[in-house]
C-alpha cells in the first residue's frame, strides 16, 4: 500500500466514524425528543383531566340558582311593600334591614 492510499484509507475511517457519531447523535436527540412529547402529551391529559372534572357544574349552577331565587329574587311581603319589591329594589339601609328581617327570620 502507498502512502497516499493509506492516508486515503485514514481519511475514509475518520469519515466513517465521524459519520456514525452523527448517526448516535441523531438518534439521542430524537430520542430526548421523544421523551419529552410523551411527558407533554402526559401532563396535557393529567392537566384536562382534572381541569374538566374539577367541579360539577350542572349541580353548581342548579345550586347556586336556587339560592339566588330563594333569597335575591324573593319579593318583599305585601305588609312591608305596597308594591313588587325585591333584594334589587333596595334603596335604603332601612329597607335593606327589614327585607333580611323578613326574608331570614320569617
Amino acid at each position: 500500500m502507498s502512502a497516499s492510499s493509506k492516508k486515503a484509507a485514514a481519511i475514509s475511517d475518520e469519515i466513517d466514524a465521524a459519520a456514525l457519531a452523527l448517526i448516535a447523535e441523531e438518534y439521542r436527540q430524537t430520542a430526548q425528543a421523544q421523551g419529552e412529547l410523551r411527558g407533554y402529551v402526559l401532563f396535557i391529559v393529567a392537566f384536562m383531566v382534572v381541569i374538566l372534572n374539577w367541579r360539577i357544574t350542572d349541580q353548581n349552577f342548579h345550586m347556586r340558582n336556587s339560592l339566588q331565587v330563594a333569597i335575591l329574587e324573593e319579593d318583599f311581603p305585601i305588609e312591608a311593600a305596597h308594591f313588587q319589591k325585591n333584594f334589587f329594589d333596595i334603596a335604603k339601609g332601612e329597607e335593606f334591614f327589614t327585607y333580611m328581617k323578613l326574608i331570614f327570620l320569617d
